[in-house]
């Protein structure tokens, strides 16, 4: 029992087992250390445990893992997408935050980015959080860049 608890964060997280809230304990440690082991379960083959990590991840807040959740985008797996973007809206403004989640309270669940936000939810979110449509559709643009968000709005100029 003395070794596991002289084990620091790394230790723990390479030896940590797939489940769930053992994910969401390392996200909860916060530590830098814990990163990288994290990061390679992103490939993990089970939805769940990708989905875990990438809550974890976004709980941890390292730049280290932006760009590896912003990767996992584009997994196959729409839960997985949705978990990665809760976890990337963690660094966020909790406007933007908000704006990211199906209920525009900034928390779970969150958009799966492939799927459109459409000027229908825009009006709601600018209802909701007492802005103009303008300005949601505004803060949804960098959003959207730097997510791969699909804006309906974009699709109908074209």
């Amino acid at each position: 029992m003395r070794d596991v608890a002289m084990m620091g964060a790394a230790g723990k997280a390479r030896t940590i087992c797939s489940n769930w809230w053992q994910k969401q304990a390392l996200g909860a440690i916060k530590s830098e250390t814990a990163v990288e082991p994290l990061i390679v379960r992103l490939e993990h083959k089970d939805v769940g445990v990708r989905s875990a990590v990438a809550q974890a991840l976004g709980a941890i807040k390292s730049e280290t893992a932006v760009q590896p959740l912003i990767a996992r985008l584009e997994d196959e797996d729409a839960d997985v997408r949705r978990a990665v973007l809760s976890g990337l809206a963690q660094g966020l403004e909790e406007i933007d935050r908000k704006l990211l989640s199906c209920d525009l309270d900034g928390f779970n669940p969150f958009f799966d980015p492939r799927e459109p936000i459409n000027d229908v939810f825009a009006k709601r979110a600018a209802s909701e959080l007492e802005l103009s449509v303008e300005d949601v559709q505004a803060r949804y643009e960098p959003l959207a860049e730097r997510f791969g968000l699909c804006l309906a709005w974009h699709e109908d100029d074209q």
